[in-house]
């Protein structure tokens, strides 16, 4: 079962001998480069001084291509679009969706992250209809991460944002591969009761386990340890239906994209990693379309 926060928010992974995150991409029929930067959605900008070449690449580009448009993302309307498809379907509650005793399972846990639980009334409130799964993945993530120098909630430095408004003060045009009605479908369109629970009692199953996988993924990607990130990928237990939904169907759309957007001007992509690796990941894909593909140093 794979770990929803995991392949919603991270997608991050790229797989290189020198363990790298940002390329160069040439040749074929550009005139100047453009540029590939893997991504995890949660870092802060802050981040970008450790990443080797970033200032070079950034100080050739002309303009900036992300999944999104992050500004847009933001505002009261779109967050609360988000918020519904985050949410069970229907009227249906908690209570409904599961047994009293993985009710009660779950009650604890986020007892155990937040410091207090459902019995709350601003809590249930607040959290009573959201996907019982993806809120305690991102419990899990806000406590074993809260504090860590390049980890950020703030949408104001969180890194593809942080860039995206550093293109805009510098007056480099922002495009996107993506609509945030589409990526909501990707992402969370489909998903049904049964792998609600599923992933909730995967969690449940062993609390510790989660914190120290989530405390290693985020290590190994401040670290550049991008093999042991995608070793941790191709763990994750994915039917080639969710494969394609979530990562390969969307690089292909990418692909149908990137040539002419970097034809026209050196470009600075940023992505959730994911999207590197692999043999139909964008890094591959690029190489076999003509390009030259190196990371930066």
């Amino acid at each position: 079962m794979k770990r929803i926060l995991f392949i919603s928010t991270l997608l991050l992974l790229a797989l290189c001998a020198n363990a790298q995150i940002l390329y160069k991409i040439s040749g074929k029929e550009l005139k100047e480069p453009s540029y590939l930067l893997g991504t995890y959605h949660l870092a802060s900008y802050k981040f970008t001084q450790r990443i080797p070449g970033y200032q070079e690449a950034w100080s050739n580009s002309k303009q900036v291509c992300g999944e999104l448009i992050m500004e847009e993302m933001f505002t009261p309307e779109n967050i609360e679009k988000v918020q519904k498809a985050m949410s069970l379907p229907g009227d249906s509650t908690l209570q409904q969706v599961m047994t009293q005793e993985l009710f009660e399972k779950y009650n604890a846990a986020v007892k155990s992250l937040l410091g207090t639980d459902l019995s709350n009334p601003f809590v249930a409130k607040q959290f009573e209809k959201m996907s019982p799964a993806m809120f305690l993945d991102q419990l899990l993530t806000v406590n074993v991460l809260s504090g860590k120098l390049f980890f950020s909630l703030d949408q104001r430095t969180i890194i593809d944002n942080a860039i995206q408004q550093q293109a805009k003060k510098e007056g480099k045009p922002i495009g996107c591969f993506e609509t945030l009605e589409e990526q909501i479908e990707i992402l969370y369109g489909g998903m049904n009761i049964q792998e609600e629970i599923d992933e909730l009692e995967e969690i449940l199953d062993d609390l510790e386990k989660a914190k120290k996988e989530t405390l290693e993924l985020y290590e190994a990607y401040i670290s550049q340890d991008l093999n042991a990130i995608a070793a941790y990928y191709d763990s994750i237990e994915m039917t080639p239906e969710q494969d394609n939904k979530l990562v390969n169907e969307r690089n292909a759309n990418w692909l149908k994209v990137m040539p002419t957007v970097m034809q026209k001007q050196s470009t600075f992509f940023h992505v959730g990693a994911a999207h590197l690796i692999n043999e139909k990941g964008l890094i591959n894909q690029l190489r076999q379309m003509g390009y030259t593909v190196e990371a930066m140093e």
